[in-house]
């Protein structure tokens, strides 16, 4: 627990497991949301997936250079207004948008994924002495598991919560998945707190 007196620990996990709630809850309910509004199989909603993977694919090697460049405070803070641009779509989507339009928001959400979780990843270890990255790296490992985990199970408690007792109709379930939509949206927002608190380059440490 004494991890948790470094300050770019602390933020780091306080990131972390907020990024893990907005990034991998919509991971739920996106391939459920081709499946039931667009009828596609789970092999077609797996394939419309795919723009977001190749966007991480994208900027992974180019987000290392940044964050030794300028650190990662201001990476974060600039993947984070990136994923809100294409995170707010999202809340509007319907049945008839259209998939291109579906797939450079993707895109675009993916290049910034990357830019939230490497450099939150790497500053958790900055400032730590040898004998604690160890524990560093087991710490980080369970915050994003639970990050995840309570991501999947508020986002998909938002989605049945808002269609609960409603008419079973396109309109309204589409309610429930712009429910999930701003949930993780608002959780985006919430990282631009401890964000403020990571390394930049004028104080790397």
């Amino acid at each position: 627990m004494n991890l948790f007196t470094h300050k770019s620990f602390l933020a780091s996990s306080i990131g972390l497991f907020l990024a893990n709630i907005a990034i991998i809850g919509p991971m739920l309910i996106l391939p459920l949301f081709f499946q039931n509004f667009r009828h596609f199989t789970a092999i077609e909603a797996a394939f419309a997936l795919i723009p977001q993977g190749i966007g991480m694919l994208v900027t992974r090697s180019l987000i290392g250079k940044m964050i030794d460049k300028i650190g990662a405070k201001y990476v974060v803070i600039v993947s984070l207004v990136l994923s809100l641009i294409c995170s707010i779509p999202l809340i509007f989507i319907t049945d008839k948008t259209s998939m291109i339009w579906i797939s450079i928001v993707l895109f675009i959400r993916g290049t910034s994924v990357g830019g939230i979780m490497l450099p939150l990843t790497s500053d958790a270890y900055t400032g730590l002495d040898s004998k604690q990255l160890p524990e560093a790296g087991v710490g980080i490992n369970i915050i994003e598991n639970l990050g995840a985990s309570f991501g999947s199970a508020i986002i998909a408690t938002t989605v049945a919560t808002v269609i609960q007792g409603l008419q079973p109709t396109i309109s309204n379930g589409l309610k429930g998945y712009h429910g999930g939509f701003l949930v993780s949206t608002i959780v985006l927002l919430l990282i631009f707190i401890p964000s403020l608190f990571l390394t930049n380059k004028k104080n790397p440490y």
